[in-house]
């Protein structure tokens, strides 16, 4: 894929971050690698065609759905990881 654009790649590294928080701050409770490795495949298949903000996102959805999506909207949302 091609380099991402700034805006793509702020957003990226905004979820990873909250990924990695919640990861480091529950690593005691069995099932969050899991759900963890899960969110990180997700996101992966959430990516915008190109690397570009406004680009089709290359999940299994509607084909016309830009990115970011709303599942990656949801991502980045600091209530998704709460418990």
């Amino acid at each position: 894929m091609p380099k991402s654009d700034h805006r793509v790649a702020q957003l990226n590294r905004s979820i990873e971050s909250r990924l990695t928080k919640y990861e480091s701050t529950r690593r005691h409770l069995p099932e969050v690698a899991a759900y963890v490795r899960v969110q990180r495949t997700l996101m992966a298949d959430h990516q915008p065609e190109g690397g570009r903000w406004g680009a089709l996102c290359l999940a299994d959805h509607d084909p016309t759905t830009p990115w970011p999506c709303d599942g990656v909207q949801k991502f980045d949302s600091p209530t998704a990881y709460f418990d």
